[in-house]
């Protein structure tokens, strides 16, 4: 009898540190998807959807949306807060049915609100009802599980070998799909400013940042598109009219397209602004969260309606 509480102390140890796990990687998901935890206060777009479903139906009718990105997207929301429903009747055991799944959704609803305070994202009311539903699906899952396993050695036992199996199904896929979530750098990689060799602010003359049309942080470049998402400050409030339903703006080069770069370098005293004639051949070697500052070419415009030609870039370098 002994042998046996000291085992299933244990194995509950063993669960208390997979939901440690399980929540680190969750905020890492939800607040860091889009902005790098060093950058955690330099955020620098938010959107907020209040009409529910209201994204989920964009998901399903957005042409420009694959249905495997939709599917994901939707079942990901779901996914990532069964196993805190999992977990919450373990760990919080003087909670009731009801505590618990409004606890839930308070999690989700601080996880948006976080978002839209330091503009690390998209603040979604939709966000919210999915990971309500993956909570209270975990909910039922552990209540079943207690009905099947009633001893609590062999519950335990069999949420260990289920949250290690699908840990590891999880973090294979996203070590394919999602590669930039298991980054957790805390300082920024200085790789790419070694293309900046010259400080010269003469090359900025004819740039007034004042009257930029948009801003917007870097997310990908292929087949000669440069996909960014959409930010706001209070001098520049996004576009929705062109934004797809992530929140991002479709970017093409034309040849009068010029593009300047700029780093910002840390000195003893002060901080030093470096600028150069950007080389389209470097557009591959930008990351995510580099920022964009986009003036549009009035004249010869796409008919992408999530697409713009661009008529200027400045590209601000992650130092």
């Amino acid at each position: 009898m002994e042998e046996n509480k000291k085992l299933e102390k244990f194995l509950l140890s063993i669960v208390y540190i997979i939901f440690f796990v399980y929540v680190l990687l969750t905020i890492r998901i939800i607040l860091f998807k889009d902005v790098p935890i060093y950058a955690i206060f330099k955020g620098m777009f938010r959107s907020v959807n209040l009409i529910p479903f209201y994204t989920i139906w964009q998901f399903i009718i957005d042409n420009n949306i694959s249905f495997m990105r939709a599917t994901v997207n939707i079942i990901g929301n779901i996914g990532i807060f069964i196993p805190m429903g999992i977990f919450f009747p373990i760990v919080f055991k003087e909670l009731n049915k009801k505590t618990m799944i409004t606890a839930i959704i308070f999690i989700s609803l601080g996880f948006e609100t976080i978002q839209y305070i330091l503009a690390l994202g998209s603040s979604d009311i939709d966000d919210i009802i999915l990971n309500s539903l993956g909570g209270i699906i975990g909910i039922a899952i552990y209540i079943n599980m207690t009905k099947l396993f009633p001893n609590n050695i062999i519950k335990f036992k069999a949420i260990i070998g289920t949250s290690l199996v699908l840990g590891v199904i999880g973090l294979g896929i996203i070590s394919i799909n999602y590669q930039d979530l298991l980054n957790f750098k805390f300082k920024s990689n200085k790789e790419i400013s070694k293309i900046l060799i010259d400080e010269n602010k003469e090359i900025i003359k004819d740039i007034n940042k004042d009257e930029v049309d948009i801003i917007g942080t870097f997310e990908r470049f292929e087949k000669g598109t440069i996909t960014i998402k959409a930010g706001s400050n209070n001098k520049v409030k996004r576009p929705e009219n062109i934004i797809d339903s992530d929140g991002n703006i479709r970017i093409y080069l034309s040849e009068n397209t010029r593009l300047v770069s700029y780093v910002i370098t840390e000195e003893s005293k002060s901080d030093v602004v470096k600028y150069q004639e950007f080389d389209v051949k470097n557009l591959p070697l930008l990351r995510k969260y580099d920022t964009f500052y986009v003036w549009i070419d009035k004249e010869n415009q796409s008919k992408d309606k999530h697409g713009i030609v661009a008529s200027k870039l400045l590209i601000g370098l992650n130092e």
